[in-house]
């Protein structure tokens, strides 16, 4: 009796055991769910906030004419990276005055600080680049403070190291300018300006079967394009009333005026007088 009472005893604790176990893994489980719906719905809202920016960021830009391009990254080309930086401060602020509404005016702050001291170098940076006329000593001075203002401003607001062509401005663009005195001659500017027509040339020869006759009759058209004359429409000649033809020619025959004794006037000596 007592053997069996035993392995009675014995059964019922490992049933308690199990039991308490079995207690511990729920409440476990519970637990579990509860942070992952937690973070879903942390998640959930988040991404509901980022789409309210995004779509405010699409707005303001469209406001400014800023064209994002998304085949390209969903960066700016060139033209519009300038209309940015000319507008950034005013683009800034309506994105600040959004995310104030959203997040706070704390985070609104902290946007406005980090993104404004970056975009300010760059602003001043973007100009003396891309002129073609000879620098300053004022203008390359300046130029030369916002390359390193710039590299200071962008480790201090992302907290990384500079990109690239980050770099390229903080170490190079400056030293460049003064070697050279300018760095808006060596842009490509020119040759990005043949796109455009390039397309247009492609768009004539498409048809064209042969890939190598396509290319090469593309190319001779393109290089027409690039060698022909300006095809700028001239300037039509004004008409000109017949009194003030005659005003004009009157003034022309009458002798200037007498600068001293048997001193002829410029008009005099290129003109003589016909007898």
């Amino acid at each position: 009796m007592e053997g069996v009472a035993a392995e009675i005893r014995a059964g019922a604790e490992a049933l308690e055991s199990a039991r308490s176990a079995v207690f511990v893994a729920r409440a476990a489980v519970e637990s579990e769910e509860a942070k992952q719906a937690g973070g879903d719905a942390g998640g959930a809202e988040g991404a509901a906030k980022g789409g309210v920016l995004t779509a405010a960021m699409k707005v303001i830009l469209q406001k400014y004419k800023i064209s994002v391009q998304r085949y390209w990254n969903a960066t700016l080309v060139g033209p519009d990276v300038r209309k940015f930086l000319l507008s950034h401060g005013l683009i800034i602020a309506e994105l600040a005055a959004k995310i104030a509404e959203v997040e706070g005016p704390a985070a609104a702050a902290k946007f406005s600080v980090r993104h404004l001291r970056v975009l300010k170098e760059l602003t001043i940076v973007s100009h003396p680049t891309r002129t073609t006329e000879m620098l300053t000593p004022v203008q390359l001075n300046e130029l030369d403070l916002a390359c390193t203002n710039f590299g200071v401003a962008y480790r201090l607001s992302y907290d990384k190291i500079l990109t690239v062509k980050g770099h390229i401005i903080e170490q190079h663009v400056s030293a460049f300018a003064r070697r050279y005195g300018t760095c808006g001659a060596f842009g490509e500017y020119g040759i990005e300006s043949l796109y455009p027509w390039d397309t247009r040339c492609r768009l004539i020869t498409w048809t064209m079967r042969n890939p190598e006759a396509r290319h090469k009759a593309t190319m001779s058209l393109l290089r027409i394009k690039v060698m022909a004359p300006s095809t700028a429409a001239t300037p039509k000649h004004k008409r000109v009333s017949k009194q003030a033809k005659n005003a004009a020619t009157a003034a022309a025959a009458a002798p200037g005026p007498v600068l001293g004794a048997g001193v002829a006037t410029l008009l005099d000596i290129r003109r003589p007088a016909r007898h």
